[in-house]
């Protein structure tokens, strides 16, 4: 929490807390968590509140970032990165702005995903699929890591588990994504 300013983001900080970001969290669930121990953090802050300014730290402005507004373009997977990289981005986006790539020339978004530790002899190169079982797709990444896709929604379609995609559209090990 900070006080507002004229310039963006620049007050100076009253209340700052950390919380632990999880493999399982993607982005609504961390916007639970926050909107959660906001929630808690200023209900706290106002019960101690005694008609005087809180005290206040001054931002450290070497050290701030900035987010720019998201666009189509950077949600789309380049399966030449690395694998925690990827795997990181479609956590971060879902459900609000799903990742997607090309699969036969048609859109796939990807919507949850996971790290595959199982072993792949013979890796082809990034962004090659392989079939695993009937309930087990993964896409080799830049770092030779794999993915492991759990739900995706191809183009104009609901969205489905990777099962129920691969009994579709019968994917072969050796496909890529693009």
């Amino acid at each position: 929490m900070q006080y507002i300013t004229e310039k963006l983001d620049a007050g100076e900080i009253i209340l700052s807390k950390e919380i632990k970001i999880l493999d399982t969290d993607n982005g609504e669930t961390l916007l639970e968590k926050l909107t959660e121990l906001g929630i808690k953090e200023i209900t706290g802050l106002l019960e101690r509140f005694e008609h005087k300014k809180f005290d206040s730290t001054p931002q450290d402005h070497s050290i701030a970032t900035h987010c720019k507004k998201i666009l189509p373009e950077d949600r789309l997977i380049d399966f030449r990165n690395e694998t925690i990289d990827i795997f990181n981005k479609v956590r971060a986006f879902y459900p609000y702005h799903i990742t997607y790539c090309q699969f036969r020339n048609k859109r796939l978004n990807i919507c949850e995903a996971g790290l595959w530790n199982g072993k792949i002899h013979d890796l082809k190169g990034s962004g090659t699929l392989y079939l695993v079982d009937k309930k087990t797709l993964v896409v080799e990444c830049g770092d030779g890591g794999l993915l492991e896709l759990i739900t995706v929604q191809p183009e104009n379609k609901n969205k489905m588990k990777i099962s129920e995609f691969i009994n579709g559209y019968r994917p072969i090990s050796g496909e890529t994504l693009n």
